[in-house]
């Protein structure tokens, strides 16, 4: 059982838990038959959510509008091999033309 709150992110990173668990002493794989619900995480929550959570992000930044930085920045990249300027890419996609040079310098690495 999950919280529906992190269906999105547990599609994305957690998709081999969505369908079987493990049993960490037996090793038996026991199967997932509640899904996901609504409030969950307020009755029952699980400590190495947040764990999992910080650690992926780390990785893909979940930004504050819900998408991932990852998808971002390849539509940033995108538009920018399109001829877009740095500065166009700041104004459009609204974040700091430093950040822009960043993304896109990272890139070439």
């Amino acid at each position: 059982m999950m919280c529906a709150d992190e269906e999105q992110f547990a599609h994305r990173f957690l998709s081999h838990q969505l369908d079987h668990g493990t049993d960490l002493q037996t090793k038996d794989e026991i199967p997932v038959t509640v899904g996901f619900q609504k409030n969950v995480c307020i009755i029952l929550p699980h400590f190495y959510r947040p764990i999992c959570k910080v650690q992926i992000r780390r990785a893909d930044w979940l930004l504050a509008s819900g998408e991932l930085a990852s998808v971002r920045n390849q539509a940033i990249l995108e538009k920018y091999n399109q001829g877009y300027t740095l500065e166009q890419l700041a104004e459009l996609f609204q974040i700091s033309y430093r950040r822009i040079h960043q993304i896109v310098r990272q890139s070439r690495r």
